[in-house]
């Protein structure tokens, strides 16, 4: 597909990318500025990944929060399928700490961060885990308001979905035990995935050096091995290194038991 083919009645405007699950266009829906994503052929042809993308399009659509990317419909051409999604304002919260800025100042931070909290607190009361939380997956627009996207692999807790022992995430956020089976994961790994990315966020870099294998990676979260963000970067305050590291504990029984818990830990230093 390129620019200016129809999908359905959609006319696609610019390729704004393409990854491993599909492509994104913009184009006009409703009168308005909006995306397309398409999954690729080869994987609408296989039904796992086919109503796993049917899946991310019911979630955000259930989702009514104003930090998460909606659902405007699904779109299907042929054996192609596609979700029109809201434009977006921004660049991704990865693209900030990589090169703008490197270590956010703690009064940065926070009112940032607190826009995720709030808006996986949200999913959470929903029964949905989002398990793929990274900066990557935030956009910060220039009013410094964020959203949260890719609802792709996320877990409803009203319905089964995954095969166990596969292993969905991004291995430098996931939690220890996404590992091992990501189908039985708590909400306790999204708590994990936000403290790793926070870590980022003060540190202005991952724990591990970016050369590091996954297994590499696996080894130094199941062994606790990682050194606290003031290694990198010493201005961070003490509540908030506190709250940091029970976040991110290896033992899902040892971190905050939710993400309030998280958010009243942290409002300390704000």
């Amino acid at each position: 597909m390129q620019p200016g083919d129809t999908f359905g009645s959609l006319v696609l405007g610019e390729r704004i990318a393409i990854g491993g699950m599909g492509s994104i266009f913009r184009v006009k829906h409703e009168g308005r500025d909006r995306v397309l994503k398409v999954l690729h052929d080869h994987l609408a042809a296989v039904p796992e990944h086919r109503d796993r993308f049917i899946h991310e399009g019911l979630v955000s659509e259930r989702l009514r929060h104003p930090n998460f990317v909606r659902t405007h419909g699904l779109v299907e051409e042929g054996e192609q399928i596609g979700l029109v999604l809201d434009w977006v304002e921004g660049r991704p919260l990865s693209e900030i700490i990589g090169t703008e800025t490197g270590p956010i100042p703690w009064e940065r931070t926070w009112p940032l961060f607190k826009q995720l909290l709030e808006a996986v607190s949200a999913a959470h009361a929903e029964g949905i885990i989002h398990r793929d939380l990274k900066p990557e997956n935030v956009m910060v627009d220039d009013r410094e308001r964020i959203t949260l996207l890719d609802f792709g692999i996320a877990k409803d807790l009203s319905r089964k979905q995954t095969r166990t022992g596969m292993v969905l995430g991004t291995v430098d956020y996931m939690a220890p035990e996404q590992f091992a089976d990501s189908k039985h994961v708590d909400l306790r790994a999204d708590i994990y995935s936000l403290g790793m990315t926070l870590y980022e966020m003060l540190a202005g870099r991952l724990p591990w050096s970016p050369e590091a294998t996954e297994f590499e990676v696996l080894q130094q979260k199941t062994e606790g091995k990682i050194p606290p963000p003031t290694t990198f970067y010493p201005h961070i305050p003490a509540p908030v290194l506190s709250a940091l590291r029970k976040a991110t504990r290896r033992e899902p029984s040892k971190r905050f038991s939710s993400v309030g818990a998280l958010t009243r830990a942290l409002q300390v230093s704000a």
